[in-house]
């Protein structure tokens, strides 16, 4: 994931630190996983605040900014998991 980060900000001139995007881009997959596997209706507040950080950081804005981005994506995955 470093890797692809360092790729796009260095194509892109992106200023963030591709060690730590790809962390946040782990971390999310890692919470992403274990709420595909819980429960039903199971709290999707770490998937959702995952994505938030993500984003934020990638895109250099406030996370009150894109929550409501990463709650429907969020929301989208739990669709895409039980199918």
């Amino acid at each position: 994931m470093e890797s692809f980060y360092r790729l796009i900000a260095r194509r892109y001139g992106e200023p963030f630190a591709p060690a730590r995007a790809a962390a946040l881009e782990v971390e999310w997959w890692r919470v992403h996983r274990e709420h595909q596997h819980a429960a039903a209706g199971e709290d999707d507040r770490p998937l959702v605040d995952g994505l938030t950080a993500l984003y934020a950081y990638t895109y250099a804005v406030s996370e009150e900014s894109v929550r409501p981005a990463a709650e429907q994506r969020a929301l989208a995955m739990d669709y895409s998991d039980s199918g």
